[in-house]
């Protein structure tokens, strides 16, 4: 938040027959004020009974104000200051409609937790689209509040919601009596309520998302999701979460009626635009491949679900889109302003797709690394003075050294710099190591200790790196793009040729940031799974009950996991292993026999859980090399903007 934002951020105060109350608000005009109706007035009354002595404390400046007009549904008003404060160093807030969820938002004002001196306060939009108290409004999530200050935080009432000092909303914190916020979530006034209630004000719109699906036709799709899942414990919470990459809760009330949780979600996916409705439908399908009548509806409405997504076809949707933004800011200066406004979050994203090539070719060296060990073990068990063997010694060393000399070329700069440098070592140590065994009186226990460590190496630090690069591509934020280009269209007003490639990329980007984030999701689940298990194998215990703990959790999610794809062959086969271990594992106290069964099928069952993560880790590795194709572009896009 810049100094010209702050400096138009007020302190509103007044004085109800409880006590005196605070508040804040913002200049929206020469002299007009927004802020939220409860910080002024008792809005429990159709007709709201105002407080006395309303004032308003700018930095630097202080007015009294008085009453303009209200939407007391909404909890929004307009106050106008008696004195004004100084139009050279008050610019008012711009105002700006919201058309997407996602994106960071911010909010300064005078929290009861830090009344003096103010408070900032972030996070990110949940639902653009929400509703409170059966009205419109955006619904927002906050770790700072969530992690303890929401129950004092209600001085910011009435706050800017911004997004890059624009304001897109009004802060009400309107949950409960109390007023307090609750797990983090809290909703803002959408802008065009305090903007509608003069005539000077105005909203500047953006484009109309481009959705999947028209209104009647989401409310057909109801039904049909309710029959479905209705009697199956949070089988559609699943599909959510590793569709989307959210929690339900995190885009409705999960303890309404299932059938406004499926009307909400339906709604809210359509809203967002192509990606996470494609997502939902395509997951939902899979999932389900015996209801017919989604299909039917899918194939009649959204034909496209019906196929895989096609990332590499997405990407270059996406960078025929930067490309165009990059020849259009070279020619209007519209579009330069607006790409220089993102100029920050352009160099954000390009650094976060440099870390994702970064881990990724990490990922690359030990990858081939691994594929060599098995060589590299069979070349150390040969005798000492096998002299082709020890010039393959010799020639693994060095190739050792020159991955382990790659990797510290691409650890420059990572935030696990050093961290990484500790296996990198260790690969150099062991590249000098198997060039003083490769000679004819080298022992052949130098010779095992070496492959051992080696392996211990790799072993340990592949899935270091491979949760990295998940994270470093569960990171981007991809989102700025697509607002960056929605707005350049509205303001521009591109040909239409270029106008369509410039919308398509804004929703293949969306789409992008979609599938990144179920990946991810699915990723670390499976991670999770593999590590457990992995876990079951040395425990001392024979039964599934006995080596995981919390075993009922863990199979209802598993279960749940493999429930996503009940075609699919991996997914038929683990559930077989499972019950096959659960069954080789009757009694508590085994015999031997019962004992050495049990391991046999714990083994074949764990390969499988393996198996599933190492799939799903190539599936990252792969959306990674796709992602950083965006690097080019991003370069190229800010070398054309001019400051």
């Amino acid at each position: 938040m810049d100094e010209s934002t702050r400096a138009v951020i007020a302190e509103v105060t007044a004085t109800s027959p409880a006590g005196p109350v605070r508040g804040t608000g913002f200049l929206v005009a020469h002299d007009l004020v927004a802020t939220a109706l409860h910080n002024v007035a008792d809005r429990d009354q159709e007709d709201p009974v105002f407080f006395q002595d309303i004032n308003l404390q700018f930095p630097g400046h202080a007015t009294v104000a008085t009453p303009v007009k209200w939407d007391r549904i909404a909890d929004c008003m307009l106050l106008r200051c008696t004195d004004p404060p100084p139009s050279a160093a008050h610019t008012p807030l711009a105002l700006r409609a919201l058309h997407r969820s996602g994106g960071e938002w911010e909010t300064y004002g005078y929290a009861n937790l830090q009344p003096a001196d103010g408070l900032t306060v972030s996070g990110d939009v949940t639902n653009h689209a929400g509703e409170l108290y059966g009205g419109p409004a955006i619904q927002l999530y906050s770790k700072q509040l969530a992690g303890g200050i929401g129950g004092d935080a209600r001085g910011l009432s009435g706050g800017p919601v911004l997004m890059r000092d624009v304001v897109v909303g009004l802060m009400r914190f309107a949950l409960g009596e109390e007023d307090r916020t609750i797990g983090g979530v809290v909703y803002a006034c959408p802008a065009k309520f305090f903007a509608d209630l003069d005539p000077v004000l105005s909203v500047q719109e953006m484009p109309t998302v481009q959705t999947v699906l028209l209104d009647d036709q989401v409310r057909e799709l109801v039904p049909v999701y309710v029959k479905e899942f209705s009697a199956e414990d949070n089988a559609l919470g699943t599909i959510v979460k590793y569709s989307l990459g959210l929690d339900l809760d995190q885009v409705t009330n999960p303890d309404q009626q299932f059938e406004t949780i499926v009307t909400y979600l339906l709604t809210w996916a359509n809203q967002q635009g192509a990606g996470p409705m494609e997502a939902l439908l395509n997951a939902t399908l899979r999932s389900r491949p015996a209801n017919n009548d989604l299909r039917e509806l899918c194939r009649k409405y959204a034909p496209d679900v019906l196929n895989p997504l096609d990332i590499g076809g997405l990407i270059f949707k996406a960078i025929r889109a930067l490309e165009l933004l990059s020849a259009l800011v070279r020619t209007s200066a519209p579009a330069n302003a607006i790409a220089n406004s993102y100029r920050g979050d352009v160099q954000i994203i390009l650094q976060q797709v440099h870390v994702v090539e970064q881990y990724k070719a990490l990922h690359n060296i030990l990858h081939n690394l691994q594929f060599k060990l098995e060589a590299i073990d069979l070349a150390l068990r040969l005798p000492a003075t096998d002299v082709r063997a020890n010039a393959s010694l010799v020639r693994f060393a060095e190739e050792i050294r020159d991955y382990a000399q790659d990797a510290e070329e691409r650890i420059r700069g990572l935030d696990t710099e050093q961290a990484e440098m500790g296996w990198i070592n260790g690969l150099k140590a062991r590249s000098e190591e198997m060039r003083e065994v490769a000679v004819p009186a080298a022992s052949m226990d130098d010779r095992g200790q070496v492959y051992t460590t080696l392996r211990s190496a790799v072993t340990t630090a592949a899935p270091q790196i491979n949760r990295s690069l998940a994270e470093a591509a569960g990171k981007l934020g991809l989102l700025a793009l697509t607002s960056m280009i929605d707005e350049v269209i509205c303001v521009t007003d591109p040909n239409p040729a270029d106008s369509q490639d410039l919308a398509n990329g804004a929703a293949a980007i969306g789409t992008i940031r979609i599938c990144v984030a179920g990946l991810i999701k699915e990723h670390f689940a499976w991670q999770a799974v593999s590590t457990e298990v992995e876990g079951a194998r040395n425990s001392i215990r024979h039964q599934p009950q006995g080596k995981i703990f919390g075993w009922p959790v863990f199979e209802k999610r598993l279960r749940a996991l493999c429930g996503m794809y009940p075609e699919a062959l991996w997914s038929k086969r683990l559930l077989e292993r499972l019950d096959q271990w659960i069954g080789a594992t009757p009694n508590a106290q085994p015999d031997p026999s019962e004992r050495a069964q049990g391991k046999i099928a714990l083994l074949a069952f764990s390969g499988s859980c393996n198996d599933r993560f190492y799939k799903l880790d190539e599936s990252v590795k792969a959306i990674s090399e796709k992602i950083v194709q965006l690097a080019p572009s991003l370069n190229r896009l800010l070398g054309a903007l001019t400051r």
